[in-house]
């Protein structure tokens, strides 16, 4: 349910989408997955779609989700 919005594209078991260049998600650490949401909220990661086309497609969805107690919740339940 919580997870719906990632599973989209980072499939159900957070297995990753080869077809759309989205990462596992399954097996990371809480920690690393924070500090992504962070790259990308703050324009280190995604900020030039040239250069990470894939990071520009999780920009605006990190940035929704980033910040909120929700976003560490939800990277501590999937790692």
């Amino acid at each position: 349910a919580k997870y719906a919005l990632c599973a989209t594209c980072h499939g159900q078991n957070g297995e990753g989408m080869a077809a759309l260049k989205s990462p596992a998600l399954a097996g990371q650490t809480a920690d690393y997955m924070i500090r992504q949401l962070q790259n990308f909220k703050h324009g280190i990661r995604g900020a030039d779609p040239a250069k990470d086309m894939a990071g520009a497609q999780m920009a605006p969805m990190a940035k929704m989700l980033f910040g909120s107690a929700f976003s560490i919740h939800l990277a501590k339940s999937i790692s």
